[in-house]
C-alpha cells in the first residue's frame, strides 16, 4: 500500500506595497461629495498630494487616488451646475413672476 503524496501547503500571502492613506481619503471625500459638493473639492486636493505622495515612497493606491480626483472633478462640475441653474431660476422667477 502506498502512502498518499503530502497535502499542499496554501501559499504565503504576498505583501503588496502600502497602499497611501491620502488616496483612500480622496475617494471617500469624492464619494462623500455626492451628498454635500464640498467634500469634493477636498478629495481632488487630496488626491493630488496622494499621487506626489505614491511618486516619492512607491506606496500603492496609485489608482484610488486618480479616482478620488476624477470623480472629485465631476461632482464638483455637477454642485457648480446646480448652483448656477438654482441661481438662474431665481433670478427668472423674479424678473417674469412679478
Amino acid at each position: 500500500m502506498k502512502t498518499p503524496p503530502p497535502a499542499a501547503q496554501p501559499a504565503a500571502p504576498v505583501a503588496g506595497a502600502p497602499i497611501n492613506t491620502l488616496a483612500i481619503v480622496s475617494l471617500v471625500l469624492s464619494l462623500v461629495g455626492l451628498g454635500t459638493f464640498v467634500t469634493a473639492i477636498a478629495g481632488v486636493i487630496t488626491g493630488y498630494v496622494a499621487l506626489g505622495q505614491i511618486e516619492r515612497t512607491g506606496q500603492g493606491g496609485r489608482s484610488l487616488a486618480r479616482a478620488g480626483i476624477v470623480i472629485g472633478y465631476i461632482v464638483s462640475a455637477l454642485g457648480l451646475a446646480l448652483i448656477v441653474l438654482g441661481l438662474a431660476g431665481v433670478l427668472f422667477y423674479y424678473r417674469y413672476a412679478t
